[in-house]
């Protein structure tokens, strides 16, 4: 495997146009209070294309109008709208005339996901490993199962916690697992979240991997695994310690991008799935890059 440096390869990262900016702009936050709406953005976080804003949230004085928020123009961080209704829209239009709507009933998205993600992490505190993770908001969300894994493929359910059903508060959730580093058979652990709704449908969390053994000083790719038949690539890969913010991208040899986005990994062994589609993946060989604002890591994978 190749480390490149960043300035080698700096055209993949130029064609990063809107980092995973779906699920109604998921890089603008929104908060309801005491008759006010909030929308807090990052500044490195607002997609090119991003053109204008339209907030249509009735007020007193009528409704809310189109207010710019793309990067050359905005000054704040955050913009702040008092004496709103908690029912309204929320739509963001980008250059290429596309655009997304958000609508909210009583402060709560309509059709949201049943939890939104805010974190995801993994650490080690003597012999015991800790979970944390912490939502935006969650719909009916019945409770957390903690499975562990020692090979990565069979999971068994270890613990679980209870969620906070319905609610658009912040929410911090820990779990120890007490005493494994004494326990494993093995020295490499994968941990992952089964989210169960009220109505017992469920999803997984993406699944964080801990080597008890290994202490992790250099930024590498160490494998890429195909599952075929569910179209799913499993990216293992390290960090080392002070990793910031981790942009990734999926490509054909042509350069034309299939899959990018951004997170935010603790430093460890870790582990990106990604969904490519039928299409994605007839691809004869696809482009994996990971950059950590330093190094480059690029690698070449054969479907055949």
């Amino acid at each position: 495997m190749k480390k490149l440096q960043p300035y080698l390869v700096c055209g993949l990262f130029f064609l990063l146009p809107s980092l995973a900016f779906g699920q109604c702009a998921n890089e603008v936050s929104t908060t309801f209070s005491s008759g006010q709406l909030v929308l807090e953005y990052a500044p490195g976080d607002l997609p090119d294309n991003l053109a204008t804003v339209t907030v249509d949230f009735p007020t007193v004085d009528g409704t809310f109008t189109v207010f710019s928020l793309s990067e050359t123009t905005y000054q704040t961080q955050s913009t702040v709208f008092s004496g709103v209704t908690l029912t309204g829209d929320i739509t963001f239009n980008f250059s290429d005339n596309s655009s997304e709507t958000c609508a909210y009933e009583n402060g709560v998205r309509n059709n949201p996901l049943p939890v939104e993600w805010e974190s995801w992490r993994i650490s080690s505190r003597g012999n015991d490993i800790v979970l944390n993770w912490s939502t935006s908001a969650e719909l009916n969300n019945a409770a957390f199962v903690i499975q562990r894994s020692y090979d990565g493929e069979r999971f068994e359910a270890i613990d679980q916690i209870i969620g906070a059903g319905t609610t658009v508060e912040e929410n911090d959730y820990q779990y120890v697992d007490k005493n494994i580093h004494r326990t494993a058979p093995v020295d490499v652990l994968y941990y992952r979240l089964k989210q169960v709704d009220t109505d017992g449908q469920y999803a997984f969390s993406t699944t964080l991997v801990y080597d008890l053994e290994r202490s992790p000083t250099a930024f590498s790719i160490d494998k890429i695994v195909r599952q075929e038949e569910a179209g799913q690539w499993q990216i293992f890969y390290t960090c080392p310690p002070n990793t910031r913010k981790l942009l990734y991208q999926v490509a054909d040899l042509r350069g034309q991008i299939l899959q990018s986005g951004s997170l935010y990994p603790d430093s460890g062994w870790q582990l990106l799935e990604l969904q490519l589609s039928d299409v994605e993946q007839r691809q004869a060989i696809l482009v994996f890059t990971l950059f950590n604002g330093v190094e480059v890591l690029v690698e070449k994978v054969s479907r055949f």
